[in-house]
Parts: C-alpha cells; sequence; structure tokens
C-alpha cells in the first residue's frame, strides 16, 4: 500500500482528471475474514457500500478501496 508521508496532513483530495491512484483492491482469503471487517468498518461509522459480495471504501483522499474474498 502507497502513501503520500510527507506534507499530506489537511490535503484536499486529487481532482477527478489528475493521474494518480484512483482504486485499489485488498483481496482477503474468505467470507469470514471480509464479515469481521465489515463488523470493524460498521462499529467505527465508516461509510461503505456493499455490492455483488464485496465492500467500496473511501481513504480521507477520496481513493476507492474494494474489499472481496479471492
Amino acid at each position: 500500500i502507497g502513501a503520500n508521508t510527507w506534507q499530506s496532513s489537511g490535503a484536499q483530495p486529487t481532482p477527478a482528471t489528475a493521474a494518480g491512484l484512483q482504486t485499489f483492491v485488498i483481496e482477503l482469503p474468505n467470507q469470514e475474514a471480509l464479515a469481521t471487517i465489515k463488523e470493524r468498518l460498521v462499529k467505527h461509522g465508516v461509510a461503505m457500500k456493499e455490492r455483488d459480495g464485496e465492500i467500496d471504501v473511501a481513504d480521507p483522499w477520496q481513493n476507492k478501496i474494494r474489499l472481496k474474498v479471492k
């Protein structure tokens, strides 16, 4: 996982027309692992979208993170 490690605090999301990371996928070993992460997201009030057995969330810069079972 890559991150902007210098002076990103308070940075705005990248404009839609700019080059850069927009989406990445984290593949989990099984449905139980996905359910565990979903529980944690709900517990912490993280906005998410569920579709076709996958979960999409966004980081603070609005990059989409897709969580799915291999």
